[in-house]
């Protein structure tokens, strides 16, 4: 990140009426910045929801490059951002290590999507002064990845929302994609005997080598742990995945979340403006699942917009923040100069 930009590490604990703790980063411009500041009341506030087995800091790249482009856009593009929040899923990242205990005792599963969903809930409505932040006071716009995508539910009544590569389609289509996925975290590595090791590993394979370096920096320091853990107590040292694959694979076979943002998207078209960002390469989600939600939603006219990023896949985020970054600008800065932020802040 741009050392000038002000990151806050904040924890959100409101048991007993919300079970499981929850990390979040807040990044914010310097004060001196025109183009935006916490005290900038008629500034957008972001909230970003991530993929299935990452963190919230994987959103850092496109957070420092959006955060670079509202910096030296002209005056006439007014895009104006308060600060930006990403928040971690309760068993990944860094809440993974504070919720370990009761995910063991809950079986070690996950309904990765649904449980998603209650957390950005509760981070939204619920008071707690480990954010110190009302929601309900500020001008909300949810970005969700994959998995945090299908996070935003009718529930939540942000000005806008931007949907990157959501997993969603026509259930019967969906059935084979998450075995396959569930396949991949089945099988996957999930011991080394250092972060130096891991990083060997990961830059030989595929997936990894498609990413953004400094994606790959931000897995190694946030998604591996110190050993040992409640799954493997008796290894005493090396690094394993903070989020389980064991919680991984049950989040992707979890069909629930495809199906009830497919029975309920057009009642979420109704409530929040939607924009959708796809990747050019239909590698995890078909071209056909992609068409099949959209004609589920009412057809294409249902959405504010729907973007594509040239060679990108499903993990528009990890490969291609930069590009992901413009098209938030572009959103945003449009929104902006309609005037439709200004009037859903007046509502």
């Amino acid at each position: 990140m741009d050392p000038s930009f002000h990151i806050t590490k904040h924890l959100f604990d409101a048991r007993p009426r919300y079970q499981y703790r929850l990390t979040a980063s807040c990044y914010r411009f310097p004060l001196a910045n025109q183009s935006g500041s916490e005290d900038d009341s008629s500034g957008l506030t972001l909230v970003l929801t991530h993929g299935s087995g990452f963190h919230k800091e994987h959103f850092e790249p496109t957070i420092d490059e959006l955060l670079r482009l509202v910096t030296n856009q002209a005056e006439s593009q007014s895009v104006s951002i308060r600060e930006i929040w990403a928040l971690d899923h309760p068993s990944h990242g860094q809440a993974a290590l504070l919720n370990e205990a009761l995910f063991h005792r809950q079986g070690g599963t996950d309904d990765g999507a649904r449980k998603y969903a209650q957390a950005l809930y509760a981070f939204l409505t619920l008071p707690n002064p480990g954010v110190g932040v009302d929601f309900s006071q500020r001008n909300v716009v949810l970005v969700g990845h994959s998995m945090g995508a299908m996070a935003i539910t009718p529930r939540i009544t942000p000005i806008c929302a931007i949907l990157v590569e959501l997993v969603a389609g026509d259930p019967a289509m969906m059935k084979e994609v998450t075995d396959q996925l569930a396949q991949g975290s089945h099988t996957r590595r999930d011991r080394w005997s250092s972060r130096a090791s891991a990083s060997r590993f990961m830059k030989k394979r595929k997936m990894w080598e498609k990413w953004d370096p400094r994606i790959l920096d931000l897995y190694l320091a946030y998604g591996l742990r110190p050993l040992p853990t409640l799954k493997y107590p008796s290894i005493a040292s090396g690094v394993t995945l903070t989020c389980t694959i064991e919680q991984e694979e049950s989040i992707s076979r979890d069909l629930s979340g495809i199906i009830y943002i497919w029975n309920s998207i057009q009642t979420v078209t109704t409530r929040h403006p939607l924009h959708l960002i796809y990747g050019t390469k239909n590698d995890i989600l078909s071209l056909e699942s992609k068409d099949s939600f959209i004609a589920q939603a009412g057809g294409s006219e249902k959405f504010e917009s729907i973007h594509s990023i040239p060679g990108a896949a499903h993990l528009i985020v990890q490969t291609h923040p930069t590009a992901l970054a413009e098209r938030i600008f572009d959103i945003l800065r449009s929104r902006s100069l309609q005037g439709q932020f200004a009037r859903a802040a007046r509502m």
